[in-house]
């Protein structure tokens, strides 16, 4: 084989490796892959109560808490029924496991403008089995915590995106 053969084998060879890194006409470099950070999940939590929740990231920086999205919670005991309304202000997802925290709009045992801590765990399991989730009445403002440890739910199922790897 020619020196110049080989040479034209090699540039062909790089031209197709630089190829695939492109994206389309402009021949400029792929952008990196955006990784979109949100938490949903509905079902029945360990003390038979139902929650429905959907939170997004407003930005592409991970280490911003800052959300968009709605949490609901209702449950009966014995002739009394419970119900909250609220909205997320903030989310943090670390592993597997997002903390949100929520402004009450609507409740019957709790006031408009309190806030409210949720943790919901996504094992990735088909079904949602293992998923855990917890809501506790939140004191102070919107600022987003370290998620504490959920109970796992009766039914439904949690689906976790995106954020960091650890704390």
């Amino acid at each position: 084989m020619t020196l110049a053969l080989m040479a034209g084998l090699t540039a062909l060879a790089l031209s197709g490796i630089a190829g695939a890194q492109t994206a389309g006409p402009s021949g400029l470099p792929a952008p990196p892959e955006e990784t979109k950070t949100f938490a949903k999940g509905k079902g029945v939590d360990a003390s038979g109560g139902k929650f429905k929740f959907s939170a997004r990231d407003l930005d592409k920086d991970p280490m911003t808490d800052e959300a968009k999205g709605s949490f609901s919670f209702s449950a009966q005991e014995e002739r009394e029924k419970f119900f909250l309304k609220s909205e997320v202000q903030c989310l943090r997802v670390v592993a597997g496991r997002a903390h949100l925290i929520a402004e009450v709009t609507e409740s019957n045992f709790l006031s408009p403008g309190d806030f409210v801590g949720v943790t919901a765990t996504d094992t990735g399991a088909r079904g949602g089995e293992g998923d855990t989730f917890r809501f506790v009445r939140f004191k102070g403002s919107a600022e987003c915590g370290v998620p504490d440890e959920g109970d796992p739910i009766q039914k439904g199922n949690i689906r976790v995106e995106g954020g960091t790897a650890s704390w």
